[in-house]
């Protein structure tokens, strides 16, 4: 069963994150190890990485044992302003002291294909291979769009049905933008999976994926059947039809 954490506001959701952020990046730090943490993109994650930069966490999180991926971007340039990379810069890196070295970003400027199966390599490098072929995350950070979809697997979408391995390239659905994202079984394999909803506007496909049955073709839902912790921080908004 996954974890469902129900939070007041937005605030308090992001307080929570970055508690957990703390003592994750704390018992990395003093076990001598990194914590590799996948980020995702979209305005939850804005919000809850400008709280992380503020004065509560931003010194008291050993950034030096955190190591950064990301779940998805946008093939854009870095200082595009649909860049995932460059939202959690301006939100986040540019506020914390964190090593450069420890920032492996998706080159979204780079042609998709060949990008794809660069920053696989580069993840197998840190993470290397010994499940299968999968790597495992410490921690994968997930959004949730109202279609259901998760990082950049869309539903309907080739990348949801198969194992193309680490990372593939995505259409998305309504624009025809290409991104590059991490595939389903990546994401399942992970230790911890947090998923961060906030907003009314995605009240409707949260109760769907947790009080209906047949929604396995919704990526979000079908995470929900990875190896490790599955959990969801809903503000109220977002969980008010749960909670009826």
């Amino acid at each position: 069963m996954d974890e469902i954490k129900i939070f007041k506001n937005s605030d308090d959701l992001s307080k929570k994150v970055g508690q957990v952020w703390s003592d994750l990046a704390r018992g990395a730090d003093a076990a001598g190890h990194g914590l590799s943490v996948a980020l995702s993109g979209g305005n939850t994650a804005h919000v809850v990485n400008r709280y992380l930069a503020g004065s509560r966490f931003r010194d008291s999180i050993p950034w030096n044992s955190v190591q950064l991926f990301w779940g998805d971007e946008r093939c854009v340039p870095p200082d595009h302003s649909e860049s995932n990379y460059g939202m959690v810069k301006k939100a986040l890196i540019d506020c914390v002291r964190i090593p450069a070295a420890n920032i492996h970003r998706i080159r979204g400027e780079d042609p998709p294909g060949e990008e794809a199966h660069r920053y696989a390599k580069e993840i197998q490098g840190f993470l290397g291979t010994e499940n299968n072929g999968i790597p495992e995350f410490d921690w994968i950070l997930l959004g949730m769009g109202e279609d259901g979809h998760t990082a950049s697997l869309f539903p309907g979408g080739g990348l949801v049905e198969e194992d193309l391995g680490i990372c593939g390239v995505a259409r998305h659905p309504g624009t025809g933008q290409d991104r590059v994202t991490l595939t389903l079984p990546v994401l399942m394999k992970a230790r911890r999976v947090t998923f961060l909803v906030i907003g009314e506007a995605k009240a409707e496909i949260i109760s769907k994926i947790h009080l209906s049955h047949g929604t396995d073709h919704l990526p979000a839902a079908r995470v929900r059947n990875g190896t490790g912790l599955v959990e969801w921080y809903l503000d109220a908004p977002a969980a008010s039809l749960l909670t009826r």
